[in-house]
């Protein structure tokens, strides 16, 4: 072969080669099986050349035309080109233009696809935009940002005010309040020693007033025959009682107090011998004068026992009368 041959074939491999890749990187379909089809949006929403168009998160195709369309609304013609099998596209399939991720990564994805007319090469789908996940998490977190900033705003205030309220002479209180609590804390905890010391001595005799407890029981249990017994005999007398006439008795009492009382009252009085023997102080001398003679009478009595009793047979004659001695009060 010539040499201008020789080179020439190797400019058209090259030249063939570069449209292959600059196809390829526009996302142009080049010796590749696919079905062409069309979508038309108010706005790209960011779809861009070679995203991929997904069904039920499998992708099945890329995007491979964006661009404005003929219609002067300013609507976007995107065209995509799917290239699997087994996904079929009807004329009820919305074509959704949505973000995948946090990044800003778009794709168009395939909803409804099982209902309708399989739709065929170069046919239009129903559209549909959908904010990216950036816009829409901010879009949720704009209320809590705004919450948070009213709160950080509240902080601010609330730390203001402290710092204000708490100046050097409230420190200084606080720092003795808290010294004062520290010194409670410990009285409280030495308070608590001795209460657990003290419980602790009395565990014992604890003990044994439940032991004692117990035996009491015990007794109880054991003497229930008894105690059945005494309680007859308390149902018994008390039987006994209501039985009884103790209204009658009382008002019989009562009858004899009142003439206790009305004998007192005469006593008091100086009616009859023993109010004047009480009350009259004439009586009682005289019985003490008597008393003090009839006690003379019995002494000359006992020393001159002739003078009262005679015993002479012969007629002897008497002996002068001894004086009789006085007694030693």
């Amino acid at each position: 072969m010539k040499k201008e041959v020789q080179i020439g074939l190797v400019a058209i491999i090259a030249i063939a080669v570069a449209y292959y890749g600059f196809s390829f990187l526009l996302g142009k379909q080049i010796l590749r099986k696919g079905t062409q089809f069309y979508a038309l949006y108010p706005s790209s929403g960011g779809i861009a050349i070679d995203n991929h168009v997904k069904l039920n998160g499998i992708s099945v195709g890329k995007v491979n035309k964006v661009s404005l369309s003929d219609k002067k609304d300013g609507s976007v013609l995107v065209g995509f080109y799917i290239d699997h099998d087994n996904a079929a596209v009807t004329d009820s399939t919305i074509a959704k233009v949505a973000s995948l991720d946090l990044f800003g990564t778009m794709a168009v994805i395939l909803q409804n696809t099982r209902a309708g007319n399989v739709l065929g090469d170069g046919d239009t789908v129903m559209s549909e935009v959908e904010g990216d996940l950036k816009s829409a998490v901010d879009e949720r977190l704009r209320p809590l940002e705004e919450k948070t900033n009213a709160l950080i705003g509240s902080m601010d205030s609330l730390v203001s005010s402290i710092q204000i309220i708490l100046d050097e002479d409230t420190r200084k209180n606080l720092h003795s309040s808290f010294k004062s609590i520290n010194k409670s804390l410990k009285v409280f905890e030495r308070t608590a020693g001795t209460l657990d010391a003290s419980v602790e001595k009395e565990t014992k005799r604890f003990d044994s007033i439940l032991y004692n407890i117990n035996s009491i029981t015990a007794n109880l249990n054991n003497n229930n025959e008894r105690i059945d017994n005494v309680l007859k005999n308390f149902s018994d007398i008390s039987d006994s009682l209501a039985k009884a006439d103790i209204t009658g008795t009382f008002d019989k009492a009562g009858k004899t107090l009142e003439s206790v009382a009305v004998v007192m009252e005469k006593i008091e009085k100086g009616e009859g011998t023993m109010g004047m023997l009480i009350n009259n102080d004439s009586l009682y001398n005289n019985l003490n004068e008597s008393s003090a003679e009839l006690d003379k009478l019995l002494e000359d009595m006992r020393v001159n026992p002739n003078r009262y009793v005679h015993f002479s047979v012969f007629g002897r004659k008497e002996k002068s009368a001894e004086k009789p001695k006085k007694k030693e009060r």
